[in-house]
């Protein structure tokens, strides 16, 4: 395979997660013709000598074999915290490439995951519809394809394009506002009743947090775009175990969730497959789980914005 895209890993203080990706992603079997940038964030300010102790050895890892082909390591000078980090290597390395997957210290990759990622890229690069790869999937089941498109992304190991990209809009409450404005989408955009995605978009709005994937994929639903999804999730997340920033250590299950060896990326129609969002706000809804009067509004609230019907009120909030 040619023309592989640019790898872009984003890391801080965790040597031993940092480490555990970089196995695996070595072990992939595209790693050697690879490129990696990693990108390192820097100090909180007053940091204590045991965090300067951690970032030391994250340095150390990134530079103790050769993970892939090529590996460039930028460390930044200050602590930029995670969104400005992540967004500012995205863009930087689009800029210069037509490609990119992108990966967080936490992640496990299967031997299977570059190939797929390259695959994908290669195969709808010129399809302004497609705007994400996606590397994981939930645990769900269901009659569809090893590959499918919907419409909700993933940021635990994923791949797009700078013509994609060129749509990312930093602004939460801008996001928001366009979102509300045309209220299916919104529907929609909540996994119909689901999980309150907006309320992530709103917090962010109000500065009570700082993320950047829930902008990301408002930006792909404003779009209309659509995400590469494979039936069995390649990535696992073993970042749930306090040591992250926006993870805590309620694991959920997460690291263990099945996770297939390699998925081969076939044609298949390119329209979403509603199913599988229905299916994924099924999972949100026992995910979060509750008493029976709860999960019973839930269920409910889900069957209504199934059927398009808007839900809103002290009933339901």
């Amino acid at each position: 395979m040619t023309n592989l895209a640019p790898i872009a890993l984003f890391a801080y203080n965790r040597p031993a997660h940092l480490r555990r990706l970089l196995e695996s992603l070595a072990a992939n079997s595209l790693a050697e013709s690879s490129e990696l940038t990693v990108f390192v964030d820097g100090p909180k300010p007053g940091a204590s000598p045991a965090d300067l102790e951690r970032l030391a050895q994250v340095r150390a890892v990134v530079t103790e074999r050769p993970w892939c082909g090529q590996v460039q390591l930028v460390q930044r000078p200050e602590n930029w915290g995670l969104a400005r980090s992540l967004v500012g290597g995205i863009t930087q390395m689009l800029a210069q490439h037509p490609s990119l997957i992108v990966l967080e210290d936490d992640l496990w990759l299967a031997p299977g995951f570059l190939t797929y990622q390259n695959q994908a890229l290669a195969r709808y690069a010129d399809d302004p519809r497609v705007m994400h790869v996606s590397g994981f999937m939930y645990p769900v089941v269901g009659p569809w394809p090893d590959t499918f498109f919907y419409r909700k992304i993933s940021c635990w190991g994923w791949g797009t394009w700078r013509r994609a990209w060129q749509h990312f809009n930093p602004d939460a409450a801008d996001l928001l506002r366009q979102l509300e404005a045309q209220p299916r989408l919104l529907n929609r955009f909540n996994l119909y009743g689901a999980y309150d995605f907006a309320r992530v978009l709103r917090l962010n709005a109000q500065g009570q947090l700082r993320t950047w994937a829930i902008k990301w994929q408002a930006s792909v639903y404003l779009q209309q775009g659509l995400s590469l999804s494979p039936r069995r999730s390649l990535v696992r997340n073993l970042g749930f175990d306090g040591s992250g920033e926006h993870c805590n250590a309620d694991d959920g299950g997460h690291a263990h969730y099945p996770v297939a060896e390699q998925i081969t990326v076939q044609p298949v129609p390119v329209r979403p497959l509603a199913r599988v969002e229905r299916a994924v706000g099924g999972f949100y809804i026992r995910k979060e789980g509750g008493g029976w009067r709860v999960m019973g509004k839930k269920w409910l609230r889900f069957g209504l914005g199934c059927l398009g019907i808007q839900t809103s009120g002290p009933f339901w909030d």
